[in-house]
């Protein structure tokens, strides 16, 4: 099922009146829960979700994993009636990706209220413990897109942002990890187990702004910033305040389709 980036609107491209809207509209935003930590749980529940998802006539997308940690089992909950599983999913369980493709003939176009669930993956835990992985909106093979009732008549789809998701499967194994080590790791931690205050290392190949992220065992977000990072190593504090109790809690530094993740743990 793989699209052009022009695909959405192409198929829009019939005789209609032609008016020109001019206002401004909030980006489309798709959401997947941030973090999650399994232990010893064998399935895992995705809700997809959306903000200002107004007057959507058509939007395309893929959702990728990597298929050792996770089997897709299933689809459900869909977010409104047009949907179905025969007409506008794809899925490659053996591959790890599901594709997503909605159009809307009618040119009606569908609204969902904010935090709306567009639809629910469903997966079966195949990895082991200390496995990994981002599930995340991704271009290949179906290109992200999205159109909605104004955009027919300038043949330009409209903005949107995807915010990806994060598995990990507790265990004993490594403290941290990277998706690419190359462009961007967390070096070090220390001291760890800590009391206090706890010094991060970082490596980052390239300038830019990242996300820094702490999250506890259950998958909630205790902290989130953005972080401005030269390229090379650097070290930042991380001050006692942020980690509320003693226990475990997982690090993470994000930014331009990498991420870096460190497991400490705090003994105060």
């Amino acid at each position: 099922m793989p699209m052009r980036k022009t695909a959405l609107l192409c198929l829009f491209l019939i005789p209609c009146l032609t008016f020109s809207i001019t206002y401004l509209r909030a980006q489309v935003t798709f959401i997947m829960p941030a973090d999650t930590i399994l232990a010893g749980q064998p399935t895992l529940s995705v809700p997809i979700t959306v903000k200002n998802f107004k007057d959507i006539v058509g939007t395309q997308f893929t959702l990728t994993w990597d298929n050792s940690v996770l089997n897709i089992s299933s689809i459900d909950q869909l977010g409104f009636e047009d949907l179905s599983l025969s007409n506008h999913f794809n899925i490659e369980s053996d591959s790890g990706w599901i594709n997503f493709l909605y159009i809307d003939l009618g040119l009606t176009g569908v609204s969902l209220a904010d935090d709306a669930l567009l639809f629910r993956a469903n997966f079966e835990v195949v990895g082991s413990p200390g496995d990994e992985t981002e599930i995340r909106f991704s271009d290949d093979p179906t290109e992200r897109e999205v159109t909605d009732t104004s955009s027919i008549s300038t043949s330009q789809p409209v903005e949107a942002s995807y915010e990806n998701g994060f598995l990990m499967i507790e265990g004993t194994t490594s403290t941290n990890s990277s998706s690419h080590p190359e462009l961007l790791r967390i070096s070090e931690a220390y001291p760890n187990p800590f009391q206090g205050n706890i010094n991060l290392s970082f490596y980052a190949k390239r300038s830019d702004t990242y996300q820094i992220e702490i999250f506890n065992l259950t998958g909630q977000i205790l902290y989130r910033n953005p972080i401005y990072l030269s390229s090379g190593t650097q070290d930042i504090l991380l001050g006692t305040h942020l980690f509320p109790e003693a226990g475990t809690y997982i690090i993470r530094l994000s930014g331009q389709n990498i991420l870096a993740t460190q497991k400490v743990l705090c003994t105060k």
